[in-house]
């Protein structure tokens, strides 16, 4: 309980006067992405527009280098994920609805920068990680309240979102609870934030986030030295391999309302992905524009959906093999420059959260589309690496 308490406190000191207007605004564009359907014309547009833009002028006017900073560093994930959003607003000159390219790939640098500039607001490494911890954790309190709010309360509801960041959560907590031997603070802060984390991620219902977070998890036994947790998940994954009838039984209690045909053809997304595959083939160099594959569908094909409900085949359809090319360099960077820092703290968390979002980009485009609380929570995963060793650098200076 004083976990939560001090949980609670720290929470409400991070969003206190200084950015009352930033979370108004940022709250508001969280309202126009999970309340309100894009078909909801020019006012849900101009909501998000007016949001975002505030946001960025707020934070420019006070903290201008801080914004821009993430412009100029050399920090290998945050370079190549920059690459691969110029690229894509270079797209915009091809796509199929230039002026939508244009504006979501804008939309991604604004919230690259506004999120480097909040983690570059604490001035030590602890108070960096409870910045990225509370971020992530209130994308899956948005997204939770936000499904739940459309459909009556229920304590049960399939929401990706939600499963995806506390997913996320719970494995940079774990990877970093299982290698902290020390500081009994942070560990009971890690128990308490996976606590909650798994209690979003269960009643999410997602099987995708659930395989993810057993990813995460494995991944920080991996690389952690803890042979006799590595033994335990792969016992849990023999099981899962035997009893494959019983796992899909439980799904279907779990998961009111979806068949045995959906949930084995990832919710009946296959129709889906063979439409954007069939349309990428005709453009497969550079695409129809970045965030454009699923309209490309919507439009000429027989499918209508906002999203393509995966990252590596909307990259393709919207950016081509070139968007491939420089998507996975960014992935195969980031993954390295977290394995090579992970006996540092934090950065095993990073990796571990990582793979939660590689895997889950099977399941939803984040990165590919149109920006939602993942997208958020995983820019943050990737500015963090650079405000962890920004921090750890100043107190080896202090301590001189």
């Amino acid at each position: 309980m004083n976990s939560l308490k001090q949980l609670y406190k720290d929470i409400k000191t991070s969003w206190g006067k200084k950015f009352r207007w930033i979370t108004a605004f940022f709250l508001l564009w969280i309202y126009r992405t999970i309340f309100m359907p894009a078909g909801d014309g020019g006012f849900a547009q101009a909501l998000q527009i007016i949001s975002l833009f505030s946001m960025l002028f707020i934070v420019y006017s006070h903290w201008q280098r801080k914004v821009v900073g993430i412009f100029r560093i050399s920090n290998p994930p945050i370079r190549t994920l920059l690459l691969l959003y110029f690229y894509a607003l270079l797209s915009a000159t091809w796509a199929f609805m230039p002026a939508f390219s244009a504006f979501l790939s804008i939309q991604n640098f604004i919230l690259m920068a506004l999120t480097f500039w909040l983690l570059s607001m604490p001035k030590t490494f602890d108070g960096v990680e409870k910045s990225l911890v509370y971020l992530i954790m209130a994308m899956a309190f948005f997204s939770a309240i936000g499904g739940r709010y459309n459909v009556g309360w229920p304590i049960f509801i399939h929401l990706l979102q939600t499963g995806t960041c506390s997913a996320m959560c719970f494995a940079y907590c774990f990877a970093e609870w299982i290698k902290e031997k020390k500081d009994k603070k942070r560990l009971r802060f890690f128990r308490t934030v996976m606590l909650i984390s798994f209690v979003l991620l269960v009643t999410s219902t997602s099987s995708g986030a659930n395989a993810s977070c057993v990813a995460g998890i494995g991944t920080a036994m991996l690389f952690s030295g803890h042979a006799m947790w590595g033994a335990l998940m792969a016992c849990i994954g023999i099981f899962a391999f035997i009893y494959q009838d019983q796992l899909m039984d439980l799904l279907l209690l779990i998961m009111p309302g979806k068949t045995k045909a959906t949930i084995e053809s990832a919710t009946g997304r296959d129709r889906l992905w063979e439409q954007i595959l069939y349309f990428a083939a005709q453009k497969p160099m550079f695409g129809w524009g970045f965030a454009c594959a699923e309209r490309v569908v919507s439009v000429k094909g027989t499918v209508l959906s906002p999203d393509a409900h995966n990252n590596y085949i909307g990259f393709y359809g919207s950016l081509g093999y070139a968007g491939c090319v420089l998507a996975a360099l960014h992935f195969v960077t980031s993954l390295f420059s977290f394995f090579k820092n992970s006996l540092k703290r934090g950065y095993l968390g990073l990796m571990c959260a990582m793979v939660v979002a590689l895997v889950n980009g099977y399941s939803y485009g984040f990165l590919s589309g149109k920006a939602c609380v993942i997208t958020i929570a995983y820019f943050a995963i990737i500015v963090a690496g650079y405000h962890f060793k920004r921090a750890q650098r100043l107190e080896q200076l202090i301590r001189r």
